[in-house]
């Protein structure tokens, strides 16, 4: 497996995972434009696949490129639509990228595709590259953003083998999400056999390091509550007995607790 860079964080005191999404997307817009050298997007249409109601690649895009054409953002969530919309140059759909039949009016029609953090969350990968495919033009560039692993996840396994948490899990648990055996490599021959060309990736792993205790505390509480139901029992309890799981599991960087993302930037062209 090829080398990787690893960039360290802290979380500010004040922020949460969302924010931290939000400086995983800028960095990911910026390397957008320097792996494929965008200057001019005045006659450019880019969708933005799993935008999420807060458009961060939209918003990132406008802001290092004001002359865009037009922004194409789709997401599977039915109130998609009903996001207030930051910019006139944002067109929102609902449409799920692993359906075809909910993308043919933008088959062939996209200059530019991205999404961030977004495919790791798709049980078949396969049929969405592929559909992504369809959708750009001759020429078309498409880039991603997705995890090969993160202890996070790590943290959601322990706990659903604990039965107590297990019984509140909230969905579906898919056991292959961050399989081994789905690297790097594995992801670039998908999309060579898809049919896009030139084909690269950077893999950097991501350390984000709480402050306090009290941090860790409070963003393991969030991560729980998005996957499992809210206990019966006092929150503050169960906050408690699930830093005590974290930091069985995890190793502090420096003396802090942190949690490591590997995050994949993947990129290809579709042939003219």
């Amino acid at each position: 497996m090829s080398g990787f860079k690893v960039k360290v964080m802290t979380m500010s005191t004040d922020k949460n995972s969302l924010q931290l999404l939000c400086r995983y997307s800028e960095d990911f817009v910026k390397l957008c434009a320097q792996e494929f050298q965008w200057k001019d997007l005045s006659k450019d249409v880019i969708m933005d696949i799993g935008c999420g109601n807060e458009f961060r690649c939209c918003k990132f895009i406008l802001g290092e490129f004001p002359d865009v054409s037009a922004l194409v953002a789709i997401d599977n969530v039915p109130k998609i639509c009903l996001v207030p919309k930051p910019s006139r140059k944002i067109h929102v759909y609902q449409a799920d990228i692993v359906k075809r039949e909910t993308l043919e009016q933008f088959q062939g029609k996209m200059d530019k595709a991205v999404s961030a953090n977004t495919f790791h969350l798709i049980t078949e990968k396969k049929m969405a590259f592929e559909n992504v495919y369809h959708l750009l033009k001759p020429a078309g560039e498409a880039a991603f953003l997705l995890y090969l692993d993160s202890e996070l996840d790590s943290l959601k396994k322990a706990l659903l083998e604990i039965p107590k948490f297990k019984a509140l899990h909230k969905g579906t648990h898919d056991p292959e999400k961050y399989s081994k055996e789905h690297d790097e490599q594995y992801y670039q021959r998908m999309l060579e056999e898809i049919g896009f060309h030139n084909v690269r990736y950077k893999k950097e792993q991501a350390v984000i390091c709480y402050p306090l205790n009290e941090n860790c505390k409070d963003h393991l509480l969030e991560l729980y509550l998005t996957f499992f139901k809210k206990p019966s029992e006092n929150v503050d309890e169960i906050k408690e007995e699930v830093f005590n799981i974290y930091e069985e599991i995890v190793d502090p960087h420096e003396g802090k607790l942190c949690y490591r993302m590997m995050l994949l930037k993947l990129f290809g062209v579709k042939p003219t």
